[in-house]
């Protein structure tokens, strides 16, 4: 059995049953009152007995109604017998409280009826053993994105009995990650991880910062730049303010900071935070995309970069400012 302690027991009768103290209905006469402090909440789990069959047999014995008085007010309270997953939920006094789990244990015994048989459960060899070493991502990664398959099965002993064994397992020291469940359940596994298990795919972000003339702009620029952003803005020619470049692997939510250096020594800032990486398009999608020139221009956007393509992201200020944007996929 486990003790729990009462505030947490009591969340569990509230998701189960509704509001302990619900509001006032008439008081019904005949049941007993207790004050909230006479109460106590236990769990029960059955070693032998399937919860189901224990809990039909322990509700109607020893299932009853009573009414809680907290604060001069009296309401009423949930069965002070409830099913919560594989174990039973008991809220009563001390004293029927240990009358119920007495109970309980002399119906909790091998052999009895409701016992869990082990022609119902299957044999530890029916079990898959699934060993698996990570190639890009982590063990703990790993172990994580099984959550949803992670938990306990229950296998028949020789001797009768059953026990439970661990679905997914880490072993650290060997790098691995360790399945046993039933066949069908080991191949979901295997698909999730043959699906996640990629390599991080790395990408360029190249970023320009160019400030429109009508003089005579940079004759250094790419041509293919001058002419999308031409296309694009009234002007033809374009001064260099600066530009940066990262290679980095596409994590979402991870932040990406790029540095360029001014002129006069101080430098713009562009601030990158990937959201997703589409490999089949080779286009990434940055969440927030933040840029900062010292005293001029300060901006916030989100974005989708095409891979070879430029993106223009203008900027008012005393002259107009563009910041471009280029993506070039390195690895996939």
């Amino acid at each position: 059995m486990k003790t729990i302690p009462l505030i947490i027991a009591l969340n569990l009768v509230l998701f189960l049953a509704g509001p302990l103290l619900a509001q006032a209905n008439e008081v019904q006469s005949g049941y007993p009152t207790y004050s909230l402090d006479e109460l106590e909440v236990e769990l029960y789990t059955p070693t032998h007995v399937h919860v189901n069959d224990l809990y039909g047999t322990i509700r109607s014995t020893y299932g009853r109604e009573f009414l809680v008085s907290e604060n001069g007010s009296t309401q009423d309270a949930p069965r002070n017998v409830q099913m919560l997953g594989d174990s039973l939920l008991i809220y009563d006094t001390s004293e029927y409280r240990a009358r119920v789990l007495a109970a309980a244990a002399k119906l909790d015994v091998p052999g009895a009826a409701g016992s869990r048989q082990s022609a119902s459960l299957p044999d530890e060899s029916a079990l898959a053993l699934f060993e698996y070493t990570p190639r890009f991502l982590n063990v703990e990664a790993v172990f994580e994105a099984l959550l949803p398959f992670a938990g306990m099965v229950k296998v028949a002993n020789p001797d009768g009995g059953w026990k439970e064994i661990s679905t997914v397992s880490v072993s650290h020291q060997s790098n691995l990650v360790i399945v046993r469940e039933m066949p069908e359940r080991v191949m979901q596994m295997k698909a999730l991880l043959e699906r996640i298990d990629q390599p991080k795919p790395h990408v360029t972000i190249s970023c320009t910062v160019l400030r429109a003339t009508r003089d005579q702009g940079d004759t250094d620029l790419p041509v293919e730049l001058v002419e999308n952003l031409s296309a694009l803005v009234p002007y033809t020619q374009f001064d260099l303010v600066t530009m940066g470049l990262i290679t980095t692997s596409v994590t979402p939510q991870a932040k990406l900071e790029l540095r360029m250096p001014l002129a006069d020594n101080s430098t713009a800032e562009a601030l990158m935070i990937p959201e997703a990486y589409d490999a089949a398009t080779g286009s990434l999608t940055l969440r927030d995309f933040r840029f900062q020139l010292p005293h001029t221009v300060e901006f916030s956007t989100r974005v989708t970069v095409h891979s070879d393509e430029y993106v223009v992201i203008g900027a008012s200020g005393p002259v107009p400012v563009f910041v471009v944007l280029r993506l070039q996929t390195v690895s996939s």
